[in-house]
């Protein structure tokens, strides 16, 4: 188990088929919208795949096996920058959000490219070794007002298919 703080972290299990590795890593990740929360989620997947070592300990999760899949409460979520760069409020970056999923015939490559699970993956600062080569699915929460403890809007539910590796 490479446990991250608190109740964040991953667990890696790895076993052989055949003549095939099969990697499997589960982990949650850092919640919240914005630049710093996106950073501690990529900041706790690298201490996952570094610290998490099974088999040949001098290499990382991603380089274990034949094929990797990491699943789990991963937390990226749909970043749609203003025009002018700057990031929107989490009131306004849901409304958007919200709107297209509701549009989503539409609007589906505009929600791929807000995906921070994609981008960060692509510009190489998260999941080294590994793709989020699968369709994402886009789900509306079951309440959009709904509040955490501290009384922030608690964005809707945004599905995202695991990440995987194969040689």
């Amino acid at each position: 188990i490479g446990g991250v703080v608190a109740n964040k972290g991953g667990i890696v299990a790895k076993f052989d088929y055949r003549d095939e590795s099969l990697c499997f890593v589960c982990s949650h990740l850092a919640a919240h919208q914005g630049a710093k929360h996106r950073q501690q989620r990529n900041d706790m997947a690298h201490t996952v795949q570094e610290a998490a070592r099974v088999g040949n300990k001098k290499l990382d999760v991603g380089s274990q096996a034949d094929h990797g899949f990491w699943a789990g409460d991963l937390n990226y979520q749909i970043d749609l920058p203003e025009a002018d760069g700057e990031e929107r409020t989490h009131e306004e970056q849901l409304e958007q959000v919200s709107s297209l999923i509701a549009d989503l015939q539409n609007s589906r490559k505009q929600l791929q490219q807000g995906d921070e699970l994609q981008r960060e993956i692509k510009e190489g600062r998260a999941f080294a070794g590994f793709t989020d080569a699968l369709t994402q699915c886009f789900e509306r929460g079951h309440n959009d007002s709904t509040r955490d403890a501290s009384g922030n809007l608690i964005q809707g539910t945004w599905t995202f298919a695991p990440t995987f590796k194969t040689k």
